[in-house]
């Protein structure tokens, strides 16, 4: 089975974790946008948002 998160594009990971990370400690909403692999090798744009419970 793969995971959502090995997915994501390598040179995306990094960001996406700080960038959520930052969010969780702030206490406030995130919104990202990064790249995934397609089954067929091709690249799409992913936009995410979300919020940590309280």
């Amino acid at each position: 089975m793969t995971s959502f998160a090995s997915l994501v594009h390598k040179d995306d990971q990094e960001r996406i974790f700080l960038d959520i990370q930052e969010a969780i400690c702030q206490r406030r909403p995130y919104r990202v946008i990064y790249r995934i692999r397609h089954r067929d090798g091709s690249e799409r744009w992913m936009w995410e948002q979300g919020q940590a419970g309280f």
